[in-house]
């Protein structure tokens, strides 16, 4: 939780003085060291040809493309109001899960949901 809401800052930052292409590279740059380092431990990629394997692949596109995604958005507006907007993610997740997972969207869900709606429209204008 503090390594991803130091992000949106630590980016910000970055974001005065470097491009979004740049923070892109060294993310990757970070990103090479950790697959060295699950390699050498032991971790062995390994990919299926069915749905799961699918699913692999687009769980290791969707970060990265995540990723340029926010620094975009942090290139064009304030941090407090796009991490704020990001972080409501688990709409989607609700949403995804209701729909391939077969997962209910009970009234305790859907409750805490609509907070988290509310929650980053008051954060966005005020």
């Amino acid at each position: 939780m503090a390594s991803v809401g130091a992000l949106g800052v630590t980016s910000k930052v970055a974001l005065r003085h470097y491009s979004w292409q740049t923070l892109v590279v060294w993310t990757t740059v970070a990103y090479g060291v950790a697959v060295v380092i699950v390699v050498m431990s032991g971790g062995r990629p390994v990919l299926h040809g069915d749905l799961s394997g699918v699913m692999l692949i687009l769980s290791g596109i969707i970060p990265p493309l995540s990723l340029v995604l926010l620094f975009l958005a942090l290139e064009r507006s304030d941090a407090s109001v796009v991490v704020p907007i990001t972080a409501a993610y688990p709409l989607v997740t609700i949403a995804l899960a209701a729909l391939f997972l077969g997962e209910r969207l009970s009234l305790g869900r859907a409750m805490g949901a609509a907070l988290v709606v509310l929650g980053v429209v008051l954060l966005t204008i005020f």
